[in-house]
């Protein structure tokens, strides 16, 4: 018996958003350090239009593809002892991730983050020459308090457009204009905020937002590594 055609089109994605995040793992942090394979350009557009990215048409497509990342843990969080971050969480302050971030940044060496911890919410400082690159991981009670609170985080950045099609990873997931991306993944969002950090033709990225969401795929492909152990 033949397929749906609905059936088939979830088959490809999931094959698609195994390999990108295949890509991310194999060329940064958890398996070596380096840039993240960039998003497909017409995706991932780094000249961003945001003449029209009122709240209604930038809400939409942000459910994401359950059966995209059913490879993926879909509790990514091993929830860490009381006043402790889990382990997924932390890997936003390990030496994988501040490799990788010295490669998409060009670098000339990793530099250490300064971390705190407080109901819930785990943050990453990484204090660099032209900024201040802030990593955090908020760690909610289910998938619908993650989702609220990406929903507030929106809010306070002002403008977001989702980011849609493979670029996403089949979850929800939005950034901005001055270089901030965020993703839901199932009670945790990752929190990537480049908006102070300075950009160089040596490195992986071309603009704040492509270094934010570069750095936010090495996360996500460490937690499928972190899963897959």
């Amino acid at each position: 018996m033949p397929a749906f055609p609905g059936t088939r089109a979830t088959t490809v994605r999931t094959a698609l958003t195994g390999l990108l995040l295949a890509s991310a793992l194999g060329l940064t942090g958890c398996a070596g350090a380096g840039a993240a394979a960039s998003p497909p350009e017409s995706s991932m557009d780094a000249g961003m239009d945001h003449s029209d990215m009122s709240g209604d048409d930038a809400s939409h497509d942000m459910s994401g593809d359950d059966a995209a990342h059913e490879g993926m843990d879909h509790d990514a969080a091993s929830t860490g002892a009381e006043g402790e971050p889990s382990e997924a969480a932390a890997m936003i302050c390990s030496p994988e991730i501040r490799d990788a971030i010295a490669s998409v940044l060009a670098l000339p060496a990793a530099v250490e983050g300064e971390d705190s911890y407080m109901h819930g919410h785990y943050a990453c400082d990484y204090a660099l020459e032209g900024g201040t690159l802030e990593l955090s991981v908020h760690e909610a009670a289910d998938a619908d308090e993650a989702q609220a609170y990406a929903d507030s985080v929106r809010t306070d950045y002002g403008t977001a457009e989702d980011i849609e099609g493979l670029a996403n990873l089949g979850f929800p997931a939005y950034r901005t204009a001055e270089g901030a991306v965020v993703f839901v993944k199932d009670s945790m969002v990752l929190v990537v905020d480049a908006r102070e950090v300075a950009v160089s033709d040596a490195g992986g990225a071309s603009t704040r937002t492509d270094a934010a969401y570069q750095i936010a795929t090495n996360v996500l492909a460490c937690w499928k590594a972190h899963h897959s152990e």
